[in-house]
């Protein structure tokens, strides 16, 4: 009898002993860099201000850095780190624009979202269009648009979605911000943007409700990419990645998103907690939380800022992981990166891989992104 309990409890241990490296070599993803790439910007840019776009007529992939407030340039370089040219910003700057984001479809069409208000310039830096959205919706709900994507670049920017961030509606009062705030659009879709008879407003239904039956307090920009005429976003405060239909802005299906090295998302509250306060920042601190996403034809990106536990850690610099699923929306795998090396907030899609900015290199002067096979 004692010869079968020890028989019996061998097994038990071998299997335990299994299953624990299967789920060691589940977590442990080689972090596998190509190599370091330096560009000699010569200022330092917000990493809003810089992008990755596809030039048609080279077939080649290049990196912009945008200054807008003091050196009032953009400059371009290819993914070796050659600086190839710049666009100057002075008439940006003498009309006294603010500029909030840069689009590009190539040299010759770049698009720029100053305070509501959209501009059409090219590698002069002249502008050659400009458009000022309409901040009010047909139920006399008023917007901010913020960040703006596009399906493509090739239709001149005839569809463009923006975050619209709800402010006020001009027949009713609320007591809290957030009540109202809770039942109103996150997305717009403005096509013939540049064509002043043609344009249209699509505004999305309420996204919140895909998250909670009542009104709470939701602070973000909600993150989003567009691919293939689906919209995928994610919100900080939810497990799920959520896709539209681009062309109508219904939801088509979610999925629920598992992280090894992190809780997903971050529990609303129905307090009217300011944004700059001391409790805004721990409620972030407490939980992880979507950063960005990006897609190319094979795959979909995630990368998710951690949970740091209430440690007083700069954006920029808080641990992160990265989700990598198929498009059939298997994961594949997961990087995290814990030491503070790599921006989780700096991630850029490339062909060869990902581009992630490396902290401890990057100057004033320089800036460096370690290239990863992944």
């Amino acid at each position: 009898m004692s010869k079968k309990i020890k028989k019996i409890s061998t097994l038990i241990l071998i299997l335990i002993a299994f299953i624990y490296c299967n789920e060691k070599k589940e977590r442990k993803i080689e972090k596998k860099s190509i190599k370091e790439i330096c560009f000699e910007v010569g200022f330092t840019t917000l990493r809003k201000f810089r992008g990755i776009y596809y030039d048609k007529k080279d077939n080649e992939e290049y990196f912009y850095f945008a200054d807008p407030v003091t050196h009032k340039k953009i400059k371009i370089f290819d993914l070796k780190g050659h600086f190839k040219y710049e666009i100057p910003l002075f008439e940006f700057s003498k009309k006294l624009i603010s500029i909030d984001k840069i689009l590009f479809s190539d040299k010759d069409s770049i698009l720029v979202l100053g305070s509501n208000t959209v501009y059409l310039t090219d590698e002069s830096g002249k502008i050659r269009n400009t458009t000022n959205l309409n901040r009010l919706s047909s139920k006399n709900d008023f917007y901010t648009y913020l960040l703006p994507q596009t399906t493509n670049f090739t239709d001149n920017y005839k569809s463009l979605l923006f975050n619209c961030d709800w402010r006020y509606n001009l027949n009713k009062e609320y007591k809290y911000y957030y009540e109202d705030c809770f039942y109103k659009s996150r997305f717009v879709k403005i096509k013939n943007i540049f064509d002043s008879k043609k344009i249209e407003y699509k505004f999305s239904d309420n996204f919140y409700s895909n998250i909670s039956k009542e009104p709470k307090n939701y602070f973000e920009l909600l993150q989003f990419h567009i691919k293939d005429n689906k919209i995928y976003t994610m919100s900080c405060y939810s497990e799920y990645l959520f896709i539209y239909d681009f062309n109508t802005l219904k939801p088509l299906k979610k999925i629920k998103i598992i992280s090894n090295s992190t809780d997903i998302s971050i529990k609303p509250t129905n307090a009217n907690i300011d944004m700059d306060s001391e409790a805004y920042h721990k409620l972030f601190a407490n939980y992880g939380f979507i950063n960005n996403i990006k897609i190319n034809n094979q795959n979909i990106y995630l990368t998710f800022n951690l949970n740091v536990k209430g440690e007083d850690i700069n954006i920029s610099e808080r641990p992160f992981t990265i989700l990598k699923y198929d498009n059939n929306f298997k994961k594949i795998n997961e990087i995290t990166f814990y030491d503070k090396t790599y921006c989780g907030s700096s991630v850029k899609l490339i062909k060869q891989g990902l581009l992630l900015e490396n902290l401890k290199k990057s100057t004033n002067e320089k800036t460096f992104y370690t290239l990863f096979d992944y």
